[in-house]
């Protein structure tokens, strides 16, 4: 078993084999401490290891329940909740309930080992056990053992935000999909329609192209990662696809830089990209003159980039803000993406982390560049 799952099993054989070892570290803390009987000279006589174990068992009760009831009870009414000024009297009371339980536990120490009867026995000669044991020690083992609970707490609910991020992620990835279905197959339908309604050759293989996209985005976008090559196939299927239902053109250019293969992205990234400028050109055809679309792969990281020439239109300037924030919505801390403008036009330059599979030596870099009009 490694550290990490002894610290945070939850199992109750884990859990009593955990609190047993920190109660005996505890101990042989205690009894190694107290070999030595301190008073107004400090330290001038000595006990046995026997001895000192006994010590420790007049007090240990008290150290157990006031430690289990500060960390079962008071944290979490109290602390958990920023009850602070409940927390402070809580802690005080119970404090006061440990000073008290050592003062009696003392002298019936006192009374058991050297004899002198309980209404003999002065505070002086049971001062020790009453600050030290019901106070400093007290408060260290609370100090330890909260300390203990307030970082796991911490970190579980750190692993449990990171949790609902990817839940997050995966719900909007999902909601991506949904939302680009409709308006892929209203489009994609439309071409197809057009081409077989004039009996064009090349319908046949449009309708092939659909199913093939269909088929990635039903299906295999549902993984983690896709490699970019069949995003990049299915992205310019895409883009070749509205071509032919398109009756305003505009110059698009497709451009992949570096090493493709191998490389693996989060699906649709590349393809929702793309939809949601195509969209854009939908609604402000007249806008849109000219665009590039590269990809480009330096290390670890992916570049998209859409370049484009369009005309003074704001309308189509604050979608793509919106566009910017929905992918940062999407991709939280995992991506750098930015909006600049440009003589004549704009440039949306966006960044993510991707990763490798099985790039081998013969894999050389790749300049593809082909114009689709759009």
């Amino acid at each position: 078993m490694i550290s990490q799952e002894f610290i945070f099993s939850k199992k109750p054989t884990v859990k009593l084999l955990r609190h047993f070892l920190f109660w005996l570290l505890f101990s042989l803390h205690f009894i190694i401490q107290n070999l030595m009987i301190g008073g107004p000279g400090e330290a001038k006589t000595s006990r046995t290891f026997i001895e000192s174990f006994l010590h420790l068992l007049y007090f240990l009760p008290v150290f157990i329940l006031s430690t289990y009831f500060f960390l079962q009870v008071i944290l979490p009414a109290t602390l958990f909740k920023k009850k602070y000024l409940l927390f402070s009297f809580a802690s005080f009371l119970l404090l006061s309930f440990s000073i008290a339980g050592c003062y009696w536990m003392g002298k019936l120490y006192i009374h058991n080992t050297y004899k002198i009867p309980f209404d003999k026995i002065t505070f002086l000669q049971n001062k020790y056990h009453v600050l030290v044991n019901g106070f400093f020690v007290t408060l260290m083992l609370w100090g330890i053992a909260g300390g203990f609970k307030l970082a796991k707490k911490w970190y579980e609910k750190q692993k449990e935000n990171e949790k609902l991020a990817q839940q997050k992620i995966a719900t909007e990835i999902k909601l991506l999909k949904t939302q680009i279905h409709p308006r892929f197959l209203f489009h994609s339908l439309h071409s197809v329609q057009q081409q077989v309604e004039a009996l064009s050759k090349e319908a046949p293989g449009m309708i092939l192209q659909l199913a093939d996209m269909l088929s990635y985005l039903l299906y295999e976008s549902d993984e983690e990662f896709v490699l970019l090559e069949k995003e990049v196939e299915i992205t310019r299927s895409y883009i070749l696809l509205q071509q032919a239902g398109s009756k305003n053109k505009v110059d698009f250019k497709l451009r992949i830089l570096g090493k493709t293969q191998g490389i693996l992205i989060t699906p649709l990234i590349l393809f929702a990209f793309t939809e949601s400028f195509y969209e854009l050109f939908l609604e402000h055809p007249a806008a849109v003159n000219s665009c590039l679309l590269e990809v480009e792969i330096k290390d670890d990281t992916a570049i998209f980039i859409i370049d484009s020439t369009v005309g003074n239109n704001k309308n189509l300037m604050g979608k793509l803000t919106g566009f910017q924030l929905q992918i940062q919505n999407l991709y939280p801390h995992q991506n750098k993406m930015e909006i600049k403008n440009t003589d004549g036009g704009f440039m949306l330059l966006w960044e993510i982390p991707i990763s490798t599979k099985n790039i081998s030596e013969e894999n050389k870099t790749v300049l593809h560049e082909e114009g689709l009009a759009v």
